[in-house]
């Protein structure tokens, strides 16, 4: 199976982000981007340079109440659909990081809207530190993952257009 080239990815990306922003919306989150797709060009051509944890800054920053959760919408790489879900290993360790820093937690939604947390992508590949993992990915079943609507709730009537159900106090 031949990995897709960089347009490919980003088209096939792209769609999924969009996906999954309507999804949480439905669900009454309020959903801010982030990520490198709120940059300007010359500023990404630059990150790229680096190995920042900024490059693999989450897609979304999203809250529902005083619930607050960073959202990263992971595509296929593959433009096919396998039994396995692939999370590179430095963007794991960027989030991992960033909720350590932040305090909030990182969700990783992938193309099923299956959910995993980047703890979770490391548990399930059986690996306590990244530095025992080898190669650049690693690979989780699409089984072991949550429920989009365990984690974010269901669809609420009154984002569907229609009329609030009650008035706010």
């Amino acid at each position: 199976m031949t990995v897709l080239q960089f347009p490919q990815r980003k088209a096939v990306g792209d769609k999924h982000q969009d996906r999954v922003k309507v999804e949480l919306e439905k669900r009454g989150w309020r959903v801010d981007p982030q990520g490198q797709d709120t940059l300007s060009e010359e500023v990404k051509r630059a990150l790229k340079q680096t190995e920042s944890p900024e490059r693999w800054r989450p897609d979304f920053l999203v809250a529902c109440g005083s619930t607050i959760r960073f959202v990263d919408a992971k595509g296929s790489m593959h433009g096919v659909r396998t039994d396995k879900n692939l999370v590179n290993k430095k963007a794991l360790a960027a989030y991992l990081r960033l909720t350590a820093e932040q305090d909030i937690p990182v969700y990783l939604v992938f193309d099923d809207l299956g959910v995993l947390t980047p703890a979770e992508v490391m548990q399930i590949a059986g690996y306590e530190r990244l530095g025992n993992a080898s190669g650049a990915y690693l690979s989780v079943p699409r089984s072991r993952s949550r429920r989009f609507d365990d984690i974010f709730g269901t669809e609420h009537p009154t984002t569907w257009g229609a009329a609030p159900l009650f008035d706010a106090a």
